[in-house]
Order: structure tokens, then C-alpha cells, then sequence
């Protein structure tokens, strides 16, 4: 039973951070939910992308977002 214990502990805590996550997400970073719109797409991967990007502004076209992101970022 311990072992069943730890499991359901740990699966409370990843609820939790991922809880944390949705509300950094939509009050932090509210255009995160552009992103999120692709198939897979959670809180965590947009927010994540968005604070690599830094200022998406900076792109004309999102063509350029894959090289800024280095080699193999264009394939997926």
C-alpha cells in the first residue's frame, strides 16, 4: 500500500502545478491561448514557446520563428 500511497500523492501534486500552471497561463500570459488552439497544445508547451519567442513582434512572418529556434525546429 505505500507504494499506492506515493502514487496518489504525486498525482495530487501534478494536479496542483498543472492547476498553477492554467492560472499563470490565462493571467500572465493571456495570448498563450492563440497557441493552445493547435491539437496538443497545453498551458505549459504555449507558455513555454512564448517566453523563448520573448517579443513575437519581432518576426514579419512566422516563417522566421523556426530558424531563430535553431536547427530542426522547422520539421517538428
Amino acid at each position: 500500500m505505500p507504494l499506492v500511497e506515493q502514487v496518489e500523492l504525486l498525482t495530487a501534486r501534478i494536479r496542483r502545478y498543472d492547476q498553477e500552471v492554467e492560472e499563470m497561463a490565462q493571467k500572465r500570459y493571456p495570448k498563450s491561448d492563440l497557441l493552445r488552439q493547435v491539437k496538443g497544445v497545453g498551458p505549459l508547451t504555449s507558455v513555454a514557446f512564448m517566453l523563448t519567442l520573448e517579443d513575437p513582434e519581432r518576426f514579419e512572418r512566422s516563417r522566421e520563428v523556426g530558424p531563430y529556434l535553431g536547427p530542426g525546429a522547422e520539421t517538428g
